[in-house]
């Protein structure tokens, strides 16, 4: 081989690599390299451990998450209206625990995750804050 097809062979690959990175299309990707934009890191820890070994419960726990009856505890976010975040919790099998304005708290299985955070009815999905208690600067007057 050339030096000149050598170099065009590089050239061409290095305009192959730019054409992915402008797209957005790194090519096949496996369970861990997927990126859920719509689920918080910690809830997409918890999928990718689960579509990679069905650790997704354990990885759940070990994070601090909320876990009953097999479910993870989740607030969907929604879009536009919460009857369709309802609705969209609802249709992955998913158990509503309660709701306020454009929120829905939720049990769902962790397999269920993308497909939730899928939903054009969903903004984002995330984990329920913790309460804040108020610190020793913040007591008293």
């Amino acid at each position: 081989m050339g030096a000149a097809a050598l170099v065009a062979i590089v050239l061409a690959g290095g305009v192959l690599a730019v054409a992915r990175a402008v797209s957005g299309d790194d090519g096949p990707r496996s369970p861990q390299t997927v990126k859920w934009a719509k689920l918080s890191s910690s809830l997409a820890a918890v999928l990718r451990a689960e579509l990679s070994g069905g650790r997704g419960l354990e990885v759940a726990r070990a994070s601090g998450l909320r876990v009953r009856d097999g479910r993870v505890l989740v607030v969907v976010e929604a879009r536009r209206t919460r009857s369709a975040a309802t609705a969209a919790v609802l249709a992955v099998r998913g158990r509503v625990v309660a709701a306020h304005a454009n929120l829905v708290q939720a049990l769902v299985a962790p397999r269920a995750l993308g497909p939730l955070s899928r939903s054009t009815a969903v903004a984002f999905v995330r984990a329920p804050n913790a309460p804040a208690l108020p610190g020793p600067a913040l007591v008293g007057g």
